[in-house]
């Protein structure tokens, strides 16, 4: 298997790239797959690897981290997207600052998002409006944080903090006042 999949690797930067894009769907998400090809395939163009970085088992924690810092914005966008990607992972695309890639992450429901990296999600939806939304929305966002953005968030939005977090007394007549 890891001969074969030397083989591959080397062919696979020899043909064209809807060749390896074609490659990369159909072993996208082959547990049994060469792990050399995959990040090989990972590590491509953003055609040929999307549908890698999107499904393949074979991606660990730090296979991810080493995408989100060596290649594009569209690479860490896909990984944002990803299923069950790790807190680990998620300050990386944090440290990214790159709002697409944030709103991407904030989207992903099943993503682990660490405390400080959630206290850095919410201030800078201070300015970037895109990420209140989901913010709001995410089972995992601290009452606190959520308090945080009865300040600067639409009459709506504070609406629906105030329904679904525990908020003190003080903070909601503040709230029902602006």
């Amino acid at each position: 298997k890891e001969i074969a999949g030397h083989i591959l690797i080397r062919i696979s930067r020899e043909v064209e790239s809807d060749v390896r894009a074609h490659l990369a769907r159909k072993l996208s998400t082959s547990p049994n797959a060469p792990k050399d090809l995959i990040l090989a395939l990972a590590m491509d163009q953003i055609e040929v690897a999307a549908p890698v970085i999107a499904h393949s088992p074979l991606l660990d924690e730090q296979d991810l981290i080493s995408i989100v810092t060596g290649k594009t914005r569209e690479h860490r966008l896909r990984i944002a997207m990803r299923s069950g990607i790790t807190a680990a992972v998620s300050n990386v695309l944090v440290k990214s600052n790159e709002p697409d890639v944030l709103e991407g992450l904030v989207k992903n429901n099943s993503a682990e998002i660490s405390e400080a990296a959630m206290q850095y999600l919410v201030a800078e939806s201070k300015s970037l409006e895109n990420l209140r939304g989901p913010l709001i929305g995410r089972a995992d966002l601290p009452d606190a944080l959520a308090q945080k953005m009865l300040e600067f968030v639409s009459a709506s939005l504070k609406q629906q903090i105030l329904s679904n977090y525990t908020i003190d007394q003080d903070a909601i007549d503040a709230a029902l006042s602006d």
